[in-house]
């Protein structure tokens, strides 16, 4: 995939993050445990995967439209970014 369309499908990916953290707004609304916990466990799954089905293999590809690229965490950050993770397969 060329860099311009890349580009454009990260946008596009990006523009999803608000709609599906609605989602989950209105899903904690549900009263019912067990259908809460069905519609929890689908968004889930979805947005895992377009993270890691769709936005890692563009990432890889140009790890410079990765947009916490610059983000700079703590050595005891359980969160920090390992890049030898993202570039293993690089």
């Amino acid at each position: 995939m060329d860099k311009n369309l890349a580009e454009q499908l990260m946008k596009k990916l990006h523009s999803l993050d608000a709609p599906i953290n609605d989602a989950v707004e209105l899903v904690e609304q549900i009263p019912d445990k067990d259908e809460r916990k069905r519609f929890r466990k689908g968004l889930g799954e979805m947005m895992a995967h377009i993270y890691t089905d769709l936005m890692i293999p563009i990432l890889r590809q140009y790890p410079d439209l990765d947009p916490d690229k610059d983000v700079v965490f703590e050595e005891d950050d359980p969160l920090r970014w390992n890049p030898q993770i993202r570039n293993k397969d690089a």
